[in-house]
């Protein structure tokens, strides 16, 4: 494969990383159309020969609990509300606001 370089897999759109996963001879990346990007492009770089130094800062974050603190915080963010309770309320909102960013950064 000519792709032997993070920059050039990570620039790639997701379609694009899984038509290269399944172009890949032998084993390949098993499951590869069940994974999100990050997992996807990591996959890739280690089945690739991509050396490690290029990729090692990429981080997969499981979303999952992520999205239910935030759920559990709106909980909490409307009982504030509903008690009137403005420095309760603007920690919640914080909270949110960082859980929310650290979502985002996990999807790029």
């Amino acid at each position: 494969m000519a792709e032997k370089s993070f920059e050039k897999l990570r620039k790639k759109t997701t379609l694009e990383l899984r038509e290269i996963a399944k172009g890949l001879e032998g084993e390949g990346i098993p499951g590869f159309a069940n994974l999100g990007r990050n997992e996807l492009l990591l996959a890739l770089c280690r089945a690739t020969g991509v050396p490690e130094d290029q990729y090692k800062h990429l981080k997969l974050v499981d979303k999952k609990p992520l999205k239910d603190r935030i759920e559990t915080l709106k909980g909490e963010r409307d009982a504030a509300l509903q008690a009137r309770d403005g420095a309760q309320l603007s920690r919640v909102r914080r909270k949110i606001h960082r859980l929310k960013r650290r979502l985002r950064a996990a999807s790029l």
